[in-house]
């Protein structure tokens, strides 16, 4: 009665999670495969389709504009100045002046040639920000297709199971028939039978996340047909050619050339004014026209300049912190990943024999299971022994291949 209890609430909750796995399978289209899509498609799928690539036109004006500016001798916006003097309302002798003009700060040659290099220096971030975009967007691309290669494979893995499953209760069943097995051995058949189904149902819903991640990420309804794999870089250290480095640096360079820019626009710039002047002293005189021309030239402050300065060098060493520091991170991962590679290959070697021998040792169980010379727990053991080692077997070559994609990423290498 125990057991006819167990296997009724075991049906039970088959039934319930196979209700939700179906609802949630009606929320998601299968994806489409396709012999024809190529990796380095869906890669530029999610790269045109990832949220960070619409920082890519705002980076590429802005670094437009600062060229753009850094080609004028002006600084700022021209500026209109009008003067009018008229006694009129005290002494009332007829004195008028009226002087108008326009003013402009101007660029010292050494502002101009700074300027010119500010600007190119937000043009080299935003080509070291494209590389380093790309190589962000290639470590989701390899996790997701990962992801959906683990999926298959334990799918692919499960459902064997459940083949195997299969093939147990129908011995048990002839055995049953013949009077060799009690109908508790059948019982126990069909709980295995169904705990596996169970488990191929999460299998097939692993799938469904992983594929959804994919279109999430790609916005494509279509997945390559070929399994994604990917041999390992013969480079061996992290240089700065690194896309991260590369973006790092260039940040670097433009904090430096801001340093430099603020430090000229705290000490001021010359400034040029020029315009035209009517006056005339009393009313019996005539109005007198004339040109003017000025010119200034700030010059001391050292102290001021020194100070307002100071923010920017700091944020200069910020970056440069941050560099050191990412530099040493990427080289200790590379170092990590290349160990667990190490160790990864060494055991596939021993889980290959393992899965040899836990193979060979079901099949034996089960013939002499199906002569009647065991019971059949001995073979339920066996058989999960034997899935169990088939799994840790696809597990590792996965890992193996994870770590591999891993190295090439932290190398900064695209698929």
């Amino acid at each position: 009665q125990i057991v006819k209890k167990s296997l009724l609430l075991l049906v039970i909750e088959l039934i319930i999670h196979s209700s939700a796995y179906a609802q949630h399978e009606e929320n998601h289209e299968a994806l489409t495969i396709s012999a024809a899509l190529s990796i380095a498609q869906v890669f530029d799928a999610a790269l045109s389709n990832a949220p960070e690539a619409l920082a890519n036109e705002v980076r590429q004006r802005q670094a437009q504009d600062y060229i753009t500016v850094g080609k004028s001798w002006i600084v700022g916006r021209p500026s209109w100045e009008l003067n009018y003097i008229d006694d009129g309302v005290l002494d009332n002798v007829g004195q008028r002046e009226m002087e108008a003009g326009i003013r402009l700060s101007l660029k010292r040659p050494s502002q101009r040639r700074e300027a010119a290099q500010l600007g190119e220096s937000y043009e080299a971030q935003v080509d070291a920000w494209s590389a380093y975009l790309q190589l962000f967007i290639a470590g989701r691309v390899r996790s997701n297709l990962a992801s959906i290669e683990a999926a298959e494979t334990m799918l692919t893995l499960e459902q064997q199971a459940t083949q195997d499953a299969e093939r147990l209760l129908e011995s048990t069943n002839i055995l049953f028939a013949a009077g060799s097995v009690p109908q508790l051995d059948v019982m126990q058949a069909e709980t295995l039978l169904l705990q596996q189904r169970r488990v191929e149902l999460f299998a097939e819903a692993e799938i469904v996340d992983a594929e959804r991640e994919y279109s999430t990420l790609t916005g494509l309804q279509i997945r390559p047909a070929n399994s994604f794999s990917e041999a390992r870089t013969l480079q061996q250290v992290i240089d700065k050619n690194h896309p991260t480095l590369r973006y790092l640096q260039a940040g670097i360079d433009l904090a430096e050339a801001n340093v430099t820019k603020l430090k000229r626009e705290t000490a001021g710039s010359p400034s040029l004014t020029f315009g035209v002047r009517r006056e005339r002293g009393i009313n019996s005189q005539p109005f007198t026209d004339s040109l003017g021309v000025s010119f200034s030239i700030p010059f001391g402050g050292g102290a001021a300049i020194s100070s307002s300065v100071s923010h920017a060098r700091r944020e200069k060493v910020d970056v440069d912190i941050q560099f050191l520091d990412t530099w040493r991170k990427l080289d200790a991962g590379l170092h990590e990943v290349e160990h667990q590679l190490f160790l990864t290959a060494e055991s596939l070697e021993l889980s290959e024999m393992e899965l040899a021998l836990t193979t060979q040792r079901y099949e034996m169980v089960l013939a002499a299971f199906e002569l009647g010379e065991i019971d059949l727990s001995q073979v339920i053991v066996a058989l999960q022994r034997a899935h169990a080692s088939e799994k840790e077997l696809a597990d590792l070559q996965l890992r193996q291949q994870r770590l591999t994609s891993e190295f090439n990423q932290t190398i900064g290498i695209l698929p």
